[in-house]
């Protein structure tokens, strides 16, 4: 494969190509952007459904990995602490 082929397949590259199409069309097309809304208002959605799964997941894979169950026990109050902090702020 060719790098130009490769670059296409990386995901800050298409990303980065997203992000100025919207950008153009934003400045270019400015009501059909808007009656796009729609679209990225499911997106934003659908990412905000995911997270809580993937913050679970991960948490319990940290703790199902623990051999010291005492080290579990300070990282547990550690987030909580850490957790009430950010949702005060």
């Amino acid at each position: 494969m060719t790098s130009r082929s490769t670059l296409w397949r990386q995901l800050w590259f298409q990303v980065l190509v997203a992000t100025i199409a919207g950008v153009a069309l934003g400045h270019w097309a400015p009501n059909f952007g808007a009656s796009l809304k729609p679209l990225g208002d499911g997106f934003i959605a659908l990412i905000r459904m995911m997270i809580a799964p993937v913050i679970f997941c991960t948490v319990v894979h940290g703790i199902a990995s623990a051999s010291d169950m005492k080290a579990v026990g300070r990282l547990a109050i550690r987030s909580l602490i850490y957790f009430e902090v950010i949702t005060i702020l």
